[in-house]
């Protein structure tokens, strides 16, 4: 078993282009969502989107909104990276707690009108995960009327 030291973050990688955490396997999301979102013609979403009543609890805290949209994008990573000790699987999507709480979370947005997708880290940086995005209906409509 790992012990943590407590107060001791253990650092992660920053964007040299934008300053936002990254992947350090595959690099930025903020980055690759950026670059399809152009490339599709749809708008940029907000990272790391909280509700205005949860800014201070950070489970509720989202990858990306496209808040006038009502749409959220959650992307799950380390989903087959291996525990130091080998058992079970490291991300906190993926933990006995991980589960429950992102369960509760996308409940909440769900009950305010929000759509919630997810995706692992590889459909980020193909374009799938921007791709299914755009081609939802809410999309379709934000860019025809922005090219109007």
């Amino acid at each position: 078993m790992t012990r943590r030291t407590p107060g001791v973050v253990k650092h992660k990688p920053r964007c040299p282009d934008c300053g936002a955490v990254m992947d350090a396997r595959q690099g930025c999301y903020n980055c690759a969502v950026s670059t399809f979102c152009r490339a599709t013609g749809i708008p940029e979403p907000c990272p790391e989107y909280s509700f205005d009543d949860r800014l201070d609890e950070p489970d509720y805290r989202f990858d990306f909104a496209w808040p006038e949209e009502r749409l959220l994008l959650e992307i799950h990573g380390a989903l087959w990276q291996r525990a130091r000790d080998g058992v079970g699987y490291l991300g906190a999507h993926n933990t006995g707690p991980g589960r429950p709480r992102d369960m509760r979370k996308h409940l909440e947005a769900t009950r305010r009108g929000w759509w919630v997708v997810e995706f692992e880290p590889a459909d980020v940086f193909n374009g799938t995960a921007i791709a299914f995005i755009a081609a939802l209906p809410q999309m379709q409509a934000r860019r025809r009327s922005v090219e109007s």
